[in-house]
């Protein structure tokens, strides 16, 4: 793990657990490698986490600096990303996070659609999407019981 974003991770982590409207929260990313691998790790990594979320829209007005006060907010981006979720990315004087915001609603299709063993192009690409992403590891900062199977299924059972 990276020195230089250590409290925004700390940080983050305990505000994700205290959110009511997180219903899951996977960091994801290099930081997070299988067998704790942080070769690629430095310090301009960042800390790329899924949210799925009852409340999508309010994580785009989040007041970082009072969130988040010791870990020097500077900028907040959002733009879409795949199959109706969305990106936000903050940049903080201690490091940066990447977070994909999940409606619970399309998360639940996505869930859905894999169980299902659905083909449809959209879902097929979320679900490629969550693969690729978690691919070289990943940890449940909350919602595990819930969403653990999910994230299990997509791992074993896409390639690529």
């Amino acid at each position: 793990m990276i020195l230089l974003g250590h409290n925004l991770l700390r940080d983050l982590t305990a505000w994700v657990k205290s959110e009511e409207a997180i219903e899951a929260a996977v960091w994801f990313g290099s930081n997070v490698r299988k067998g704790g691998n942080s070769a690629l790790v430095d310090d301009w990594s960042d800390f790329d986490i899924h949210i799925i979320t009852t409340a999508p829209k309010r994580f785009e007005r989040i007041n970082w600096v009072e969130l988040l006060p010791s870990a020097g907010f500077c900028l907040q981006t959002v733009r879409p990303a795949t199959a109706g979720a969305r990106k936000i990315t903050a940049l903080f004087t201690s490091g940066q996070a990447d977070l994909v915001i999940i409606p619970v609603g399309l998360a639940r299709r996505w869930r859905f659609a894999r169980n299902a063993g659905k083909r449809r192009l959209h879902m097929q690409t979320a679900l490629y999407e969550v693969h690729m992403c978690s691919r070289t590891g990943y940890r449940f900062l909350k919602g595990e019981k819930v969403w653990g199977d999910f994230y299990r299924r997509v791992l074993s059972g896409m390639t690529g």
